[in-house]
């Protein structure tokens, strides 16, 4: 089985950047390109920003599409098929070193596993938006989020079981519905829950206010739609849930560091 070393992706890579141990790069794939069996030396996280393929890993078969973060413990074996015109991702890889200076265990997330968490997602774009347009304080900044990152998926588990049931179908309600905008007197009666209590409740187990959240779900569901140039932004932004094409703008770029226009421009180029 193939075996890739630092930094080494099935694609070329765009760009690439090593931060005390940390390398952060952009990689670019070939249309119809089918991989064999392989794994990675480093632990590292994938984010689908254009095109996609399809992937296959321990019997179980992803489809892997704009706006999908995945996670690969070392050794993690996978193949990639099918390829689509144009594909990038934006990679987070973690050289053995990196756990060691931080006193986090390497094996502190299990297997390869796709990330939901619109948290999490915000954090990465953040992220990106920092490596690609650097300045005097990126190095603290980008990991600073990677250690957010991590705790977040740490205690993500660990949340979900303490958190009451009514809490979660809640959280679960919102991203299926971002399109809705619910009051907080709606949310009350929905679940039969005071108020005062949903709002101090959901950012102690979810690390974001109520309309954080929302606001990070309509952010990742207009990813996927970025990445298609023959629709507007005006439409992006109203199937999304924004008010209109100024708040899309203003929600996107302070939470990813990018506007969409800029977003879709790197995605493009």
């Amino acid at each position: 089985m193939q075996k890739l070393q630092d930094g080494r992706y099935l694609g070329g890579n765009i760009f690439e950047s090593r931060i005390n141990g940390l390398i952060i790069s952009q990689s670019s794939y070939q249309q119809n390109y089918c991989s064999s069996w392989h794994y990675h030396e480093n632990s590292y996280f994938a984010f689908i920003l254009k095109g996609g393929s399809i992937e296959r890993r321990k019997g179980n078969e992803i489809e892997c599409t704009p706006g999908l973060l995945l996670y690969y413990n070392t050794q993690e074996p996978h193949k990639n098929e099918k390829y689509l015109a144009g594909s990038k991702n934006f990679n987070i890889e973690f050289q053995h070193s990196w756990f060691e200076n931080m006193h986090i265990k390497k094996n502190i997330l299990e297997g390869g596993m796709i990330i939901k968490e619109p948290v999490i997602k915000s954090l990465f774009l953040n992220i990106m938006a920092e490596a690609m347009e650097p300045g005097s304080e990126t190095h603290l900044s980008i990991e600073a989020s990677v250690l957010k990152c991590f705790s977040v998926l740490k205690n993500k588990n660990k949340n979900y079981v303490s958190a009451p049931a009514w809490l979660i179908r809640l959280k679960e309600l919102l991203a299926e519905t971002e399109n809705h905008h619910y009051s907080l007197a709606e949310l009350s009666v929905l679940f039969g829950v005071h108020p005062v209590t949903i709002s101090k409740l959901f950012p102690h187990f979810f690390h974001c206010t109520i309309g954080e959240y929302i606001r990070k779900t309509r952010i990742e569901k207009s990813l996927s739609l970025l990445s298609k140039k023959y629709i507007p932004l005006a439409s992006i932004s109203s199937a999304c849930g924004f008010a209109d094409h100024g708040h899309f703008t203003r929600v996107f770029k302070k939470h990813t560091g990018f506007t969409p226009s800029r977003y879709r421009e790197i995605l493009l180029r």
